[in-house]
């Protein structure tokens, strides 16, 4: 058993680590109160036309995102819970994943990761589940287009496709994975990306 100081000292090495990680990391309260965030939080608050923080708090620059981010917090589990921001003419798609870190005296605290996504940047990251789950070169456009934060029509117009064929191939995907819902598609994706 660690005693308490080098329970502290590993403490200050994950913080330190987790500061230093590309993905914007936060830890907010459950009144949005800005507890912690790493470096690239930081820059992500400076520069975001996403996200701000103001009065030391967490909020959305478009209004009407803000209940669906709130509800992303509110709904947050020690499991964990994603939502994606659509793009914006000033910002790319991005996908937050929400974790309950509530301490045992009930004290409840939201850790919130960022990733900003391209197309290319997921298949890229994720090229490794085509071939877990056999998935078509046509299934793995579709794969990354929906985990990106796309619609089926989006998909297919991007695609030159009929949002029926979408459809049947987001079925197909989804019997290949095992899920049988955009979300546990992201929570599935996600634990097998780590």
């Amino acid at each position: 058993m660690a005693s308490a100081a080098s329970r502290a000292s590993f403490g200050n090495l994950v913080l330190d680590w987790i500061d230093h990680d590309s993905d914007p990391r936060l830890i907010v309260g459950e009144d949005l109160r800005l507890i912690w965030c790493n470096m690239e939080a930081r820059k992500l608050l400076a520069s975001s036309s996403i996200f701000v923080a103001k009065r030391g708090r967490l909020n959305v620059r478009d209004k009407s995102a803000m209940p669906g981010f709130v509800q992303l917090i509110e709904g947050a589990s020690a499991e964990g819970s994603v939502s994606a921001f659509p793009a914006n003419e000033a910002a790319p798609e991005l996908i937050l994943e929400a974790r309950d870190l509530s301490d045992p005296r009930g004290r409840r605290a939201i850790g919130i990761r960022v990733r900003e996504l391209s197309l290319d940047k997921v298949a890229r990251r994720h090229s490794h589940l085509k071939s877990m789950f056999y998935l078509t070169e046509a299934e793995f456009s579709v794969f990354v287009s929906l985990i990106s934060g796309m619609t089926a029509s989006e998909i297919g117009k991007n695609r030159h496709s009929s949002v029926e064929t979408v459809r049947s191939q987001i079925r197909h995907i989804y019997r290949k994975i095992h899920v049988s819902s955009r979300e546990q598609l992201f929570h599935r994706v996600h634990s097998l990306s780590l």
